[in-house]
């Protein structure tokens, strides 16, 4: 048993504490704020107060010197100080007190897995959203690195060193693909805005495109977004099977590019697909302004499915603290994957493993699921500009972090994601690379 001892406490510390001891690690914690009530039974105390060397605690013991962030209810630290440990990891809240660990380590984790930062943040692109070269990960270079599930590492190694206990963790090495389907195809089918298209083609000559077109109107199995065997064939070798979120919206217009909901070839597919894989939900961009139109979405493809929806993620990762959140929480959405950057790769809340969302507005713990990603496929061609070939080189360098550091990698994809002309000749092999069987060696 682990014994934490402060003479204060607080939803956030206890937030904290049940992440790093029930969620991550496979260790439970005894909380006691006076030194007289810790049990005969501690193996090892962890004293997390200001001045944790004035507080007498009977060996082993590790001290953690205690900023005041955990002990507060508003937001007012925007941008924390940035410090190097000697073994090269950052680490922010350094305080001057002597301790085994020279800086608030919980205050990290909550700082940066909550996205405190976020919340005050009046930088937006131009959908509304956070740009990951705003962060302070990415300023100081550490959106690459799962910093939070560093430090927790290095916090069981404390421990175990202290005291010969081994501690196991809950959350491993493992790949997890999610694809998100946008549009089942590009061209069967074609709705009044398509016809945009084939005008064009008609304008510039272009008859090759418009009896391709033609053809896969006759034979919608065949159109380059239909791709639905490819995914099967690589998805089956896989370790972990595929979460599918499909966009809904009632009124497709603008970036909600989904096939109306009243055509019938795409109800039928949406039922049979929906009886075969797991799926969850895609909010529309424009839900993501009215939870009312929110709620629709997920009432209507719960009642094409026939089954409840608990799962969401954000069309263009369209996140923003703390509303989206709130909305898909009222909307019954328990477990939510948008915990990622459009424009990096990386870990945008300094860690892989998922976690509940703290929500700073109410200052509680929610009963919101997140799940953090890691790789898109659109950010490693559109955003960095990377070959197939490099792709693979980009993403193996990924596995091998996560790998090192036994933490979950999950990636996005998207059904389109294949077509050639559309500038993805070649990026079949990066999927298939990244569902291969990347086992701990």
């Amino acid at each position: 048993m682990i014994t934490i001892l402060s003479s204060q406490t607080s939803d956030r510390l206890t937030y904290v504490l049940d992440f790093i001891f029930r969620d991550v690690l496979d260790a439970d914690y005894v909380f006691v704020s006076n030194v007289d009530l810790i049990p005969q039974h501690t193996r090892i105390c962890v004293v997390y107060e200001k001045n944790p060397e004035r507080w007498t605690v009977h060996d082993p013991a590790i001290r953690i010197p205690a900023h005041t962030l955990l002990f507060e209810s508003g937001l007012s630290h925007s941008s924390p100080e940035v410090h190097y440990h000697k073994n090269g990891a950052p680490y922010l809240f350094k305080t001057d007190e002597p301790g085994e660990i020279e800086f608030d380590l919980f205050s990290l984790v909550f700082f940066l897995i909550t996205r405190y930062e976020e919340y005050s943040s009046q930088k937006k692109d131009a959908f509304g959203r956070f740009p990951a070269k705003e962060s302070l990960a990415y300023k100081n270079r550490f959106l690459e690195l799962p910093i939070v599930d560093i430090w927790i590492r290095f916090l069981a190694k404390q421990i175990e060193e202290k005291t010969g206990i081994v501690i196991h963790k809950k959350q491993h090495f493992s790949i997890f693909p999610t694809i998100d389907i946008d549009k089942v195809w590009a061209f069967a089918y074609p709705s009044f805005s398509s016809w945009k298209g084939w005008l064009k083609d008609l304008v510039l000559c272009r008859f090759s495109s418009l009896k391709h077109r033609l053809a896969i109107v006759k034979r919608p199995g065949k159109d380059p977004f239909f791709t639905f065997d490819v995914l099967e064939k690589h998805l089956f070798g896989a370790r972990e099977a595929p979460l599918f979120f499909i966009l809904f919206a009632r009124q497709p217009k603008g970036n909600d590019i989904n096939h109306s909901r009243e055509l019938v070839p795409f109800r039928e597919w949406l039922k049979s697909f929906g009886n075969s894989w797991e799926t969850g939900m895609h909010p529309s961009m424009a839900s993501n302004r009215d939870p009312g139109i929110l709620q629709e979405e997920k009432n209507a493809l719960s009642s094409v499915l026939e089954k409840q929806i608990s799962a969401s993620r954000q069309h263009f990762i369209q996140l923003s603290f703390p509303h989206t959140y709130q909305n898909l929480l009222c909307a019954g959405i328990r477990d939510e994957y948008s915990m990622g950057y459009p424009d990096q790769t990386g870990f945008r809340a300094s860690t892989a493993y998922s976690f509940w969302w703290f929500d700073l507005t109410t200052n509680k713990k929610t009963e919101l699921r997140i799940h953090p990603f890691q790789i898109m496929d659109v950010t490693l061609k559109k955003y960095l500009a990377l070959s197939p070939y490099d792709a693979v080189e980009y993403c193996q360098n990924m596995i091998n972090l996560a790998k090192k550091e036994d933490i979950p990698l999950r990636f996005i994809w998207h059904n389109s994601s294949f077509y050639s002309p559309y500038g993805w000749k070649n990026w079949e092999k990066v999927f298939a690379f990244l569902c291969k069987r990347h086992d701990l060696s």
